[in-house]
């Protein structure tokens, strides 16, 4: 009998609130209710917005060859590499080689970072490029179709010997496996950062540095200081990246 009652009164309570309610509705008074400024739900997680299209192309680096240059033999070793940002641990883009228009495909994939094409081209001018880069390269391969202007003003892009056999590359770099190291399905190896030294002295003699040098080793030990490994379009023997008086000048005033 009391649940009862107190059941009936609670029924009635709510009704007469409704129409309490709904009368001021329809005064024009409605009723208000002030919400507490304690917020107890949880901040929403704020994720980073996704990066732009230049943001991701300026990950690209094309180390070799470089725009504009040209090959006496039609042959040229394009090297391009992919650098990893938050949010984005592989290039979204297609790295779809084109030769002329042509699509060509690339002779060694390291991972996700590293793609590796050994071109021989005919003789005249042609057009490289992908989503990362775009450059022209002209070959002298034969006198069939020359360009003379080319020719004459494009400079030649020499390479380290032996650079253009893709399975050397991990006698320089390190060699990284796993699929943490960001290794697409299919791919067994990573191409890592640059050894050191050593790897350059494994075939030239150490002994003999300061003596061709005119230098100590410690300070210059790093060849690349000097030496562009993967190949320049310097009119500079051995290599170096401009002529002996600017790179010594990077470290020493002239007198």
């Amino acid at each position: 009998m009391i649940i009862s009652g107190v059941c009936i009164a609670a029924l009635l309570g709510l009704i007469g609130f409704i129409v309490f309610e709904f009368a001021m509705a329809v005064s024009g008074h409605p009723l208000e209710f002030v919400q507490s400024d304690l917020d107890l739900s949880e901040p929403e997680a704020t994720l980073p917005p996704p990066p732009t299209l230049n943001e991701i192309l300026a990950r690209f680096s094309l180390l070799s060859p470089k725009d504009e240059t040209r090959s006496v033999d039609g042959k040229f070793f394009v090297l391009c590499t992919w650098h990893s940002m938050p949010g984005c641990p592989g290039p979204p883009l297609s790295m779809q080689l084109l030769v002329d228009e042509t699509p060509r495909a690339w002779d060694v994939q390291f991972g996700s970072n590293t793609w590796v094409a050994a071109l021989d081209l005919p003789a005249g001018e042609h057009n490289i490029r992908c989503s990362g880069f775009e450059i022209n390269l002209f070959s002298e391969k034969s006198s069939e179709n020359s360009n003379p202007a080319a020719q004459n003003a494009w400079p030649v892009f020499p390479m380290h010997p032996e650079i253009e056999d893709t399975t050397r590359c991990f006698e320089c770099h390190e060699k990284i496996e796993g699929p943490e190291d960001l290794v697409r399905r299919g791919r067994d190896w990573t191409l890592g950062a640059w050894q050191g030294n050593k790897t350059c002295f494994a075939c030239h003699e150490v002994n003999d540095f300061e003596t061709k040098h005119g230098h100590l080793l410690e300070p210059i030990e790093d060849c690349r200081l000097c030496h562009a490994i993967h190949g320049t379009s310097k009119m500079e023997p051995s290599l170096l990246k401009g002529s002996r008086k600017v790179l010594c000048a990077r470290c020493h005033e002239a007198p």
